[in-house]
């Protein structure tokens, strides 16, 4: 029987953990509940510079990373959000003239973690107990500035990650800022009325979870 040579040896094994890594690298860089775990190998990721687009946080322990834009330009562009009077104003959701309502051209989307929403468009609830309260875990809405689109999203973080859900923080952020774009945008408005979540869930799975566009945000921890 053939001996292996130590050089062969030391590239089978170097083969082998290759095989193993590479997976675990690409899963790293596109889904964020596995790339918080390797994270501190590589330092803290860094912002995405973008003209039309700008993520911050007002929560003093959280930060709001843009990771990647493409998701964002596939969804803003499926929305027509940069048409012009692609935006609806806000104030269509109480007013009782409807038909009258402003419309707005944007230039840019701010997304803004905050740590309140009075408001909101879109939430999040935790699950419903018999005699208690419905506990809203998330909420988000929008508004005008300017030319600026400003989506705003609070998050009981806390909360959701002593529940153990920690790992869906950003699932939950895209989807609730997805159900805000179809709220504002000109698509809904005249065509659609309030997309199901159904719809928007399938749009995470199909562009974001299968890979085929890099997770556009990370919530992270501020050291």
């Amino acid at each position: 029987m053939t001996q292996l040579t130590r050089s062969t040896k030391v590239a089978l094994m170097v083969g082998a953990v290759l095989i193993l890594a590479i997976p675990l690298v690409i899963a790293a860089l596109r889904y964020p509940p596995i790339s918080r775990y390797f994270s501190p190998l590589f330092g803290t990721s860094a912002s995405v510079e973008s003209a039309r687009y700008l993520a911050e946080s007002r929560v003093s322990e959280r930060e709001l990373v843009l990771s990647d834009a493409a998701y964002l330009d596939w969804l803003t562009t499926k929305l027509k959000l940069f048409d012009e009077k692609g935006v609806i104003d806000p104030g269509y959701y109480y007013s009782s003239d409807k038909e009258n309502i402003a419309r707005h051209t944007i230039t840019s989307i701010t997304f803004r973690l905050v740590d309140r929403i009075d408001f909101p468009l879109a939430s999040l609830f935790a699950n419903a107990k018999p005699l208690e309260p419905v506990e809203r875990l998330a909420g988000a809405n929008y508004m005008i500035e300017g030319e600026t689109l400003l989506v705003s999203v609070f998050m009981d973080i806390p909360k959701m990650e002593r529940d153990a859900i920690h790992n869906d923080i950003e699932k939950k952020f895209i989807q609730l800022i997805t159900q805000v774009l179809y709220s504002a945008s000109d698509l809904t408005f005249s065509q659609t009325g309030f997309i199901q979540n159904t719809e928007i869930l399938a749009g995470i799975r199909d562009n974001l979870e299968s890979g085929i566009f890099r997770w556009p945000f990370l919530i992270q921890g501020v050291k």
